[in-house]
């Protein structure tokens, strides 16, 4: 079965654009919550949160490794406080953002 999304081709952007919120990114698809989530684990075996958190993270990361600080960062990735980013990169990763700087895997 197909899905009005399968056409949808800038996901990350919109998920960015979004804030990183899963209510958010469904209203601008224009799709239910429920049937985001059922879309994420049947086309990309994980629910939108996880996926929204991880590419929140590769955005914090991304811009530290360009010599962004932590604080813009953040900003960037729309945390309200640079510590709310750091303790999320290192739920999510299991490092402080800080040691990721040189680190590729993310």
């Amino acid at each position: 079965m197909s899905s009005r999304l399968d056409r949808v081709t800038d996901l990350e952007q919109r998920g960015a654009r979004s804030g990183y919120s899963v209510q958010k990114l469904a209203e601008d698809l224009g799709v239910s919550e429920r049937e985001l989530r059922w879309y994420f684990q049947r086309k990309l075996g994980t629910s939108p949160k996880h996926w929204l958190d991880v590419l929140r993270v590769r955005k914090v990361l991304e811009s530290l490794r360009n010599g962004v600080s932590l604080k813009t960062a953040s900003a960037l990735s729309h945390f309200k406080q640079p510590s709310h980013c750091s303790s999320f990169v290192k739920r999510v990763t299991g490092m402080p953002p800080t040691k990721q700087r040189k680190c590729q895997d993310w």
